[in-house]
């Protein structure tokens, strides 16, 4: 009598139409508590209370196959008071260790640094969303700037055609110079051979020296300066030969002529080079221009991404807090109905457990 009293004081305790037993000082529901609640915190405690009642599934869950299998394991057909004072302590042990005082910052001392943690994310949030609003600004601004810049030409481009005939005009002036001066021999042919590879290569040398070599800033080089040089020089050396040769007057104007010929090359090279280093600057200006206004617009899209991450981590820290505030009033207020349904689904487990051993010797006394 004494346990079958104790088995229907507990199946009083958790009837199936889910009566459980309360104290009357304790609310039944911890919204109660909060009164002028949000929408929001209204669905993160329906949360907090969906994910305990995962939890307390799991243990009931547990709890009744510890009982089945000491009543399988220890072959009872009837209940036994030891056993089920050892289930119920279990039980009851797994129970109260999910109890946890209710969330208070002015008794204890870690919930005041969780508070003060909690107070100043709040206010770090205020920060951070204003943060937000003037990096959208900002990227606005950025993108209208963006779209209304000039978009960069491409580089210019040189034309072959001009320094091509500028390199055979200047073998055709050289080449006879060097064929007359430099190059004597008896084979005339290979004289006027070698002189005329001499003069393409010097006319190539000058004009790829001049025209070539172009720095970020569309400036004259050392190499430019030095193909203007050698370009002159070489013609006034071309021109003293001529003129030291010279014996009649028509000699004379011949030499001059060809000098002169010789220069208006190298600077008529010159010209083309600082046109095309004009052009070059006003594109390398025009492309810097874009690249600074990209590069501005990229850091506005970083330090919008950012500010976002900052709001998202402050965000995951109060609602992270808040959650914990309500479960520990969950596990507050509600531990003694946690108790009772782990007592009832161990000893329902236990119950079950010497059904299937009774249906066990049933079953091999009928064969």
């Amino acid at each position: 009598m004494e346990r079958q009293s104790r088995f229907d004081v507990l199946a009083k305790a958790v009837s199936p139409s889910g009566n459980h037993r309360t104290v009357p000082s304790q609310p039944q529901n911890v919204a109660s508590l909060l009164p002028d609640q949000s929408d929001s915190q209204k669905t993160n405690l329906k949360r907090s209370r969906a994910d305990e009642a995962s939890v307390i599934l799991k243990m009931q869950k547990d709890l009744f196959e510890h009982g089945r299998r000491r009543a399988i394991e220890s072959g009872a057909l009837e209940p036994s008071d030891e056993d089920v004072r050892t289930i119920e302590n279990h039980a009851s042990a797994m129970a109260r260790d999910a109890y946890r005082n209710v969330y208070d910052p002015a008794q204890h001392a870690h919930d005041q640094l969780l508070d003060n943690e909690y107070k100043k994310n709040l206010k770090d949030r205020g920060e951070a969303e204003q943060a937000v609003k003037y990096a959208t600004a900002a990227l606005k601004e950025r993108e209208e700037e963006a779209a209304g810049a000039p978009a960069p030409s491409p580089p210019p481009e040189q034309s072959l055609l001009l320094p091509a005939a500028a390199v055979v005009a200047t073998m055709i002036t050289v080449a006879p110079t060097l064929h007359d001066f430099v190059f004597l021999m008896a084979d005339d042919f290979l004289s006027w051979l070698l002189s005329l590879l001499c003069g393409l290569f010097l006319g190539l040398l000058i004009a790829l020296m001049i025209l070539g070599d172009v720095d970020t800033g569309g400036r004259r080089t050392a190499t430019n300066w030095t193909g203007l040089g050698a370009g002159i020089l070489l013609s006034l050396a071309l021109g003293a030969l001529r003129i030291k040769e010279a014996s009649c007057l028509g000699d004379y104007i011949f030499a001059l002529a060809m000098t002169t010929l010789e220069l208006g090359i190298v600077l008529g090279l010159e010209g083309v080079a600082m046109s095309r280093r004009a052009r070059y600057q006003a594109w390398a200006t025009d492309k810097a221009t874009s690249d600074q206004t990209s590069a501005k617009l990229e850091a506005a899209r970083t330090h919008l991404e950012r500010c976002k991450d900052r709001l998202k981590e402050l965000n995951d820290a109060i609602n992270a807090h808040i959650s914990y505030v309500e479960e520990r009033a969950l596990r507050f207020f509600h531990i003694d109905e946690i108790e009772t349904s782990a007592l009832k689904a161990a000893c329902d487990g236990y119950f079950q457990g010497i059904a299937e051993n009774r249906g066990r010797i049933l079953g091999a006394g009928g064969k």
